[in-house]
């Protein structure tokens, strides 16, 4: 009733009641109107206004015919057109033409039919406004496939699959296939996005919009995946990218926590530039889990482990590393970044048993908590250049080493051939806490801290300063 009364405001029409109480002024045969008859008069009309709106048509939209069985994309005779007035076979000549022949329509509908399927069999010049493909409730569905031949298809907004399918399929000969799309990708429960090759076909998925989404639950397949675009891109159902996903330098994969890339199981490779994020916090809680790659080449990319729980970071050369949102992220193997590692508030790097390094020039800012919970763990340098380690005003660094913090042999910090470590920001920002409570005493390092807690009564803590503190 609010989305009624809404439009009967914008439409500037009489309420219901306004009706009834004018008829009820008319004087018909000695009789009020009935109530029932001015509320089904009143109901006729709103369902009219809202059919209409509904599906309100712009001209030089398409829909697909429904005779026939092989409906290729070039042909006119595939098409109807709206003509302002109704639908109606296009002319061969401009600016009318197949869909994307001679101008952007405006949105391209492939109709539920129980018979026909529309074959690309060309690269329109222009791109589709929106692709709609199947009406939900339909008694058949719609259906999209590729003819012989290598062609692209271009849609500068949303692709929604609502009942029926884009599917690759087997042709003579290598031939590739492009579907590029500048909105979002839904596909409905029942419904599939096949881009996966079935021959020799290859099927490439680019996103180059603006924060875009991918939805199922429908199925969700391609060759490869391509993300030019700028922000985020929602990866809300589970999708698989057989052969390759490369990710553009503005771009930002987000899978909800549920999703995997290649459930399946790993394939492919992943590379580029940008961010992927990454979410899963149930057992594996790890990147390894999510992102189901046979070649995960990261080396120039962020990877964010931002799930809302406990997570373990696998060992891999990160272009860039951070933690975010909460948790406790365990280095599961040996880590080396490239660049920079954030710790980011509220969460926890433990950097565990293991020997990580940062290359030349990284930055190392720690705005949540740096545990080194294990004395045979460590940060160390690369071979040459400097790292440094940035605090930030709630940073807390714990180390559990004998040896203490460091930088020195057999301590959290330590450096390799002629790195070194710039560590300056220790002295006047965040906390240092040395803890170590088991085996055997440990060493506090000689140097100014901002703030330093000594906790682990059960073995002594040794300092022995060299100049004031």
């Amino acid at each position: 009733m609010t989305l009624m009364a809404s439009a009967v405001s914008r439409l500037n029409l009489p309420s219901f009641k306004t009706l009834l109480n004018h008829a009820n002024k008319l004087n018909f045969m000695k009789k009020s109107i009935p109530t029932s008859f001015v509320a089904g008069i009143f109901m006729l009309v709103m369902n009219l206004l809202f059919t209409n709106a509904s599906f309100a048509q712009a001209v030089g939209d398409y829909r697909s015919v429904t005779a026939g069985t092989t409906l290729n994309w070039s042909a006119v005779s595939s098409w109807q057109r709206w003509n302002g007035t109704a639908w109606a076979t296009p002319t061969a000549v401009s600016p009318q033409g197949y869909p994307g022949q001679f101008a952007v329509p405006g949105n391209v509908l492939i109709q539920n039919s129980s018979s026909a399927t529309v074959f690309l069999d060309v690269s329109p010049v222009n791109a589709m406004g929106s692709l709609n493909v199947g009406v939900t409730g339909g008694a058949n569905a719609g259906d999209i496939s590729n003819a012989a031949g290598s062609y692209n298809l271009t849609v500068t907004g949303s692709v929604n699959i609502a009942d029926g399918s884009i599917i690759l399929a087997s042709v003579p000969g290598n031939r590739n296939y492009t579907l590029t799309i500048g909105g979002n990708l839904s596909v409905a429960t029942g419904s599939s996005f096949n881009f996966l090759a079935a021959g020799n076909e290859f099927g490439t998925v680019v996103f180059n919009g603006t924060n875009q989404s991918i939805d199922g639950p429908g199925l969700i397949d391609g060759d490869a995946f391509t993300f030019s675009n700028n922000g985020n891109i929602s990866i809300n159902s589970n999708i698989s990218a057989g052969t390759s996903m490369s990710v553009g330098a503005n771009a930002v994969i987000i899978p909800a926590a549920a999703v995997q890339i290649n459930s399946a199981g790993a394939s492919g490779t992943i590379s580029g530039s940008g961010t992927l994020n990454v979410t899963r916090i149930t057992a594996a809680a790890d990147y390894s889990t999510q992102y189901r790659f046979s070649t995960n080449t990261l080396n120039s990319m962020k990877v964010d482990y931002t799930g809302a729980g406990n997570q373990t970071i696998n060992g891999f050369t990160y272009g860039s590393l951070s933690t975010s949102t909460s948790g406790v992220k365990t280095i599961g193997a040996a880590v080396t970044v490239s660049t920079n590692a954030t710790v980011g508030s509220g969460t926890t790097l433990d950097i565990a048993a293991f020997a990580s390094s940062l290359s030349a020039g990284s930055i190392l800012t720690v705005n949540g908590t740096l545990d080194f919970s294990s004395s045979t763990g460590f940060l160390k340098t690369g071979a040459s250049g400097t790292s440094t380690i940035t605090m930030g005003s709630a940073a807390l660094i714990k180390t559990n080493d004998d040896s203490g913090l460091g930088p020195v042999n057999n301590a959290s910090l330590q450096t390799q051939g002629s790195g070194t470590w710039v560590t300056t920001s220790i002295s006047n920002t965040g906390t240092v806490e040395y803890y170590r409570n088991v085996t055997s005493a440990q060493t506090i390092t000689d140097r100014d801290y901002n703030n330093l807690t000594i906790t682990g009564a059960a073995f002594a803590k040794t300092w022995t300063p060299v100049a004031t503190r």
